[in-house]
């Protein structure tokens, strides 16, 4: 069994009056193979079916946010239940693709990683397929750099991973003490987490988080977090996150001997990248260093704090770039409300992505789940098979 996940107590389609109904949403992709009929032959982005179907779901266990922790020790304790949630899951089939705060829960003194409407098989996440339709899916504040560079890419495990550290700098920046002023702190949370363009009908970002990733934290975030142990593990998990491989180097122009120490110095570099590489195959050397910090340093006396944002012009603290969010697969549509990069606690509801619907799968996992259609509750004002009101 998959750990630090709910437990589904009951899961049906909605179906007011008996029958379900589907939304069909377009996408775009360039490939003519891929439901051409929804466009012109000579239009560069052909339309693709998306089916989403809504669905209700009750669980067993009753969670807390997690931006509703207590102290730092819940937080850094619920980070490494759902990096094992994470892991345990993609031993199971199934990758998760929508890690972000409002999908973490605090129950019982540990993390539970929910919405798992979003997930898909790994093995078919991992296939190369050139025609897999453009799909962004996530929580814009907390998908992985590469992610929103490359809206037609694969979403690998460290996809997920990664978010987590965007998780947890987005608590830093919002619930812990440090020194940014609140203009500072506005400005670093847009460029960071609402960094957004529409580019080639698609919208991409990660800007602010590529520049984040191409030095060391303290040079592009020159903030001390406390407590000392959070700036030590988001030290940490940072400098996990932005390996590159090396470059191969142009010995031409070097001597013999130089070319040789050069080669020499690049051939560790590779070594040390692949070691590093090695690392996030899963999550078990993050939890390892994660638990090792959560033993030797204090937590307890350590709550979340409330920064003082300056609002914007119509009076909310909701950045100007997230006042209304699309989605990064539907070129300039507006699909949903995003959790605003401000102290204000994030909707764990609203994504950028709508609920999906997944049936028929057999697993010996808690994330594969037949859901029954189970006709609604008849509502005030709907029809009987009669035609008569009630």
């Amino acid at each position: 069994d998959v750990k630090h996940i709910s437990t589904v107590h009951a899961a049906w389609d909605v179906a007011p009056r008996g029958e379900c109904s589907d939304s069909v949403t377009p996408t775009f992709c360039d490939d003519e193979r891929i439901d051409s009929l929804f466009a012109p032959p000579d239009v560069r982005h052909h339309r693709a079916r998306r089916v989403y179907r809504a669905y209700r779901l009750i669980t067993h266990e009753l969670g807390t946010p997690l931006w509703k922790f207590k102290n730092w020790s819940q937080v850094v304790q619920a980070i490494i239940d759902i990096l094992e949630a994470l892991d345990g899951a993609e031993q199971a089939g199934w990758r998760h693709r929508d890690v972000s705060v409002g999908n973490i829960m605090i129950c019982d003194g540990h993390g539970l990683l929910i919405d798992w409407d979003a997930c898909q098989k790994s093995a078919y996440m991992n296939c190369k397929d050139r025609t897999r339709v453009p799909d962004l899916t996530g929580t814009w504040q907390f998908i992985s750099v590469r992610r929103l560079r490359d809206v037609s890419g694969r979403h690998d495990a460290v996809d997920d991973l990664e978010s987590a550290f965007w998780v947890l700098l987005w608590l830093a920046l919002n619930f812990a003490i440090h020194s940014l002023t609140p203009d500072a702190l506005r400005n670093r949370l847009k460029a960071i987490f609402d960094d957004c363009e529409l580019e080639d009908g698609h919208y991409r970002g990660g800007d602010g988080k590529d520049l984040l990733f191409r030095s060391e934290l303290d040079e592009q975030l020159p903030v001390t977090f406390s407590p000392p142990g959070l700036q030590k593990i988001l030290v940490f998990l940072h400098g996990l996150f932005r390996i590159k491989p090396p470059s191969k180097p142009d010995i031409g122009r070097f001597s013999e001997t130089r070319a040789k120490r050069v080669l020499a110095t690049y051939e560790q570099n590779l070594l040390d990248y692949e070691e590093d590489l090695a690392r996030l195959k899963d999550s078990t050397h993050i939890r390892e260093v994660l638990a090792d910090a959560l033993k030797n340093f204090d937590w307890l006396s350590h709550g979340p704090v409330q920064h003082a944002l300056p609002p914007d012009h119509n009076g909310s603290q909701i950045t100007q770039a997230w006042l209304s969010i699309r989605s990064g697969s539907i070129p300039a549509r507006t699909i949903a409300q995003d959790p605003p990069s401000s102290s204000k606690p994030p909707a764990s509801g609203p994504k950028v992505r709508t609920k999906m619907m997944r049936t028929g799968e057999s697993s010996g996992s808690k994330l594969a789940t037949s859901y029954a259609q189970v006709q609604e509750r008849k509502r005030v004002g709907d029809r009987d098979e009669d035609g008569e009101d009630f």
